[in-house]
């Protein structure tokens, strides 16, 4: 079971959290492709939950993205596709 991250002591720097939209901006993905990476095995566990969904700490994502970047194309705008 992976391990959870540690919750920011006083004198760490604040904590950013992201939610799913956070997570959409950051790997330049759809809802949709957002929905099925964190359900991946070895995606980060979420640092807890809200009301509104799971949060998870930035730092953590960003780091992950840096080593998983090679799996990301940038999501192509429904209005920008060609059609067929």
């Amino acid at each position: 079971m992976p391990k959870k991250p540690k919750p920011a002591s006083d004198g760490d720097a604040h904590l950013e959290l992201v939610q799913a939209r956070g997570l959409q901006e950051i790997f330049g993905v759809s809802r949709q492709r957002v929905s099925q990476l964190v359900r991946e095995k070895g995606f980060p566990e979420p640092y807890g939950r809200l009301p509104t969904g799971h949060v998870w700490q930035r730092d953590v994502i960003e780091r992950w993205y840096e080593e998983n970047r090679g799996r990301f194309r940038p999501a192509v705008p429904v209005a920008k596709r060609k059609r067929r």
